[in-house]
Parts: structure tokens; C-alpha cells; sequence
């Protein structure tokens, strides 16, 4: 079934990244086809502008004589240019840079100077069409024409020459108006896109919490069956071992051989080993309740190593405690166990003449000490029935950690050895 989820997630983040790539790939063709088309509004734009500008010029060469031999008719030539489609003004400029004609004022351009050829320049809906034309001063000395006593090529004198600028304002609003599309469609897509990357990290967290969720009710489940499973062999073993305990206590009394006596107290002594797992095995196998009151980790610690004294002096370690006192909501009974597992553990794993450190803190509970023998793997120590000692059920660090979840605590491997175990008030 994990499997499948996992495939299930997989294919979800494939649909998801297919989805923003084809949004990419969206945005690209849209990019394009816009340019495109504003590509070639501008260059129709550009193109009618400067055939008008052409034609103007045209009539300048073919008809100087008659139609531009005077201010008046040139004015009317380009005030009958301006009024084609797309138009907005033309607007004649003397050498000095003042306005000869000047048909629409409201669409007047800047004064460029004298133009070799063309040049453009793009507004925000205008593209303005520089030119640079010669026109006549007067038209006195060309009277002599029309009478045929002059011959048409002869040369114009220089001095009834003038320059011109010409500028063509042409309406790019098509242009604009494709461009405010383009970036229209853009914000569109956009926001799109940064909908979907939001979507896709928020549906890849909820498949992750989704999986961990699963993952965590699958173990919840297995401990559960452990629970009952170690339960009921702990009834069932119990009443025996009593039983047995018993009669070989009651043996002992009175049998008078001094090696009866000693194996008769070996054997005393795994039945109480034996009572101690079986114990183990009630608790891992119990419903834990907790019964929250204010309580004091220094007192707790203390009363802990009080219990554990001998233990300690056995091994010849005096253990180590520095913190500062604090008052937690917990149940005592249920910390002072998880307090004893913790520091039965570390003496348990703890070399002759060794070291054990406790330390505890408004943040939580710091037990560490050396290692002698198997250095455990971390990844299993919270396992139930896990263990490297020869004596053990390997209950000891899976009920501390059931202890501490029950009360909204964690409990933490910081380090294998030496061996360091946190176990931190608050989710």
C-alpha cells in the first residue's frame, strides 16, 4: 500500500511539473505571436509614413514649377497628406528649425535638424518620420519658364534654395494596443504560473504530511498489536513466576546444603530478572493515561538517583547533575519512569568508573553517557524488543518515548557515543 501512495505521489508531482511547463511553454508562444504582430503593425505604419513622405517629395521633384513654387501651395500639399488614414500630422520645419505648416498643433514633434534620409522615432503611440528636403524660397525666377525661353534642366541657383525638415507623425496606437495585450496576457499567465508553483508545493507537502501520517498510523498500529501481544504473555508468564518464585523462596528457607542454597538463590535472582521484563512488558502493553499537575524536574532527577544509587555505586560512578529548576505539567509517576529507563540505560551501558551526565533546563532533559561494548545502530533504539545487552527486553527507550509523546514531549538521539538522549518539552 506504501508503495502505491509513493507511485500515486510521483505521478501527481509529474502531472504537476508537466502543468507549469506547459504554462512556460504557453508564455513563450504568446510572447512570440505577439512580437511578431507588433512587428508588423509597426513596420505598415512605418512603411505608409514614409510613401507619404515619398510622394511628398515626388511632387517636390516632378512638380517644383507650378505647385511648390510658393509657401501657400506647399501647405496645402501637406495638409492634404496629413488627412490620410493613420495620419496624425505632418509638420514642415524651416533651417532654422521654426514651423512652416503645421496642420494638427495638439500632435506637434520636437525639431530634429537637418535628416540624411530617413529617421524614426517610436513615442508611446506615435512613430514620427524625419526627412530633410530643398523647396524654393520664391517662385519669381521661375516665371521665365512657362514662356519656354529657359530650358528645363538649367541649373537652380543656390540662393532661391531652402532646406526643410519634414516630420510625418504617424497613430501607432494598433502598436500599443498589442503591446498592452502582450503584457496583459503575460501578468495573466503569470499569475497562473505562480499559482500553480504554489499549488505544487502545497500539494507536494500535503502528499508528504499525507505519507508521514500513514507511516506514523502503520507503526501506531504495529505497537499496538505488540501492546496487546506483550500484555497478554506478561499475565500469562506472571502468575507462574510467582508461583515458582515462591516455592523456591520457601525452599530456601528450609534446606540446610549451602550450594542448594546458593543455586536455589541464583535462581532468585533471574526470576526477578524475569519479573522485571514481564513487568516491561505490562507497561509497553498498557493504555497510558496522564494525569497532569505541576511538577519539579530537580526534585524528579533527585528522587530518580536516589532510586538508582546502588546501581551507581556498583559500577563506582557518581553521576553528574547541573540545571536549573523548573516546573513542567506532566504526570510525576509516568516522568519519574521515563527518568529511571533513561539512567538504568545509561548504566547499564556504561563502562566501570564511567561517566553519566544529567542536565535539564525550562527546554528539557539531557542524559549522557560513556559506552562499553556494541555501540547500538540509532535508527533502531526506539524499536520495541531492540536491544544489545544480554540482559533486556528492549522495552526501556520504546515505552520512554510512548511516555513522551503521551505528554506532547519528544524524545531525541543527539549522539551514539558517547551516548547522548534528549527529551524536549514541547512539540
Amino acid at each position: 500500500m506504501g508503495q502505491n501512495k509513493n507511485g500515486f505521489a510521483e505521478k501527481l508531482k509529474l502531472v504537476l511539473i508537466a502543468v507549469i511547463l506547459l504554462n512556460l511553454i504557453h508564455a513563450v508562444i504568446h510572447i512570440k505571436s505577439y512580437t511578431r504582430n507588433i512587428e508588423i503593425y509597426r513596420h505598415h505604419i512605418v512603411d505608409m509614413g514614409m510613401n507619404s513622405l515619398k510622394s511628398l517629395e515626388g511632387g517636390r521633384r516632378a512638380f517644383m514649377v507650378n505647385r511648390f513654387a510658393g509657401s501657400d501651395r506647399l501647405k496645402r500639399f501637406v495638409e492634404e497628406l496629413s488627412t490620410q488614414n493613420s495620419v496624425l500630422n505632418m509638420v514642415v520645419f524651416d533651417e532654422n528649425g521654426k514651423i512652416l505648416v503645421n496642420p494638427s498643433p495638439e500632435h506637434t514633434p520636437a525639431y530634429m535638424g537637418e535628416v540624411s534620409g530617413y529617421s524614426t522615432v517610436e513615442g508611446k503611440e506615435t512613430i514620427t518620420i524625419y526627412t530633410s528636403l530643398k523647396t524654393f524660397k520664391n517662385h519669381n525666377h521661375m516665371m521665365g519658364r512657362q514662356s519656354g525661353q529657359r530650358q528645363f534642366n538649367e541649373m537652380i541657383p543656390p540662393e532661391n534654395l531652402q532646406d526643410i525638415t519634414v516630420a510625418l507623425v504617424m497613430d501607432s496606437s494598433a502598436v500599443a494596443l498589442a503591446k498592452r495585450q502582450m503584457y496583459t496576457g503575460l501578468i495573466q499567465i503569470g499569475v497562473i504560473l505562480i499559482f500553480l508553483i504554489v499549488a505544487y508545493i502545497l500539494v507536494i507537502r500535503f502528499i508528504r504530511l499525507h505519507l508521514l501520517q500513514i507511516e506514523k498510523l502503520k507503526k501506531a498500529e504495529q505497537e499496538a498489536e505488540m501492546g496487546k501481544m506483550s500484555h497478554i504473555l506478561a499475565h500469562e508468564i506472571r502468575n507462574p513466576l510467582s508461583s515458582i518464585s515462591g516455592l523456591i523462596s520457601f525452599a530456601a528457607k528450609k534446606e540446610q546444603s549451602p550450594d542448594i542454597k546458593d543455586i536455589l538463590s541464583h535462581t532468585t535472582d533471574e526470576i526477578s530478572r524475569l519479573n522485571t521484563i514481564v513487568n516491561d512488558f505490562l507497561t509497553f502493553g498498557k493504555e497510558l493515561k496522564a494525569d497532569l499537575r505541576r511538577i519539579s524536574i530537580g526534585a524528579l532527577v533527585d528522587k530518580t538517583v536516589n532510586l538508582l544509587s546502588a546501581d551507581f555505586k556498583s559500577k563506582s560512578i557518581t553521576p553528574v547533575i547541573t540545571g536549573d529548576d523548573v516546573l513542567i505539567n506532566a504526570d510525576a509517576d509516568k516522568m519519574l519512569q521515563v527518568l529511571f529507563n533513561l539512567l538504568l540505560n545509561a548504566l547499564q551501558a556504561s563502562p566501570e568508573h564511567g561517566r553519566v551526565e544529567i542536565s535539564y533546563s525550562e527546554k528539557g532533559i539531557t542524559v549522557k553517557n560513556d559506552v562499553a561494548g556494541e555501540v547500538p545502530e540509532k535508527n533502531k533504539l526506539f524499536k520495541p524488543f531492540y536491544t544489545t545487552k544480554s540482559k533486556g527486553s528492549g522495552l526501556g527507550l520504546a515505552v520512554v518515548k510512548r511516555i513522551c509523546a503521551l505528554h506532547g514531549f519528544q524524545a531525541e538521539i543527539k549522539n551514539i557515543n558517547p551516548f547522548i538522549i534528549e527529551i524536549k518539552f514541547g512539540r
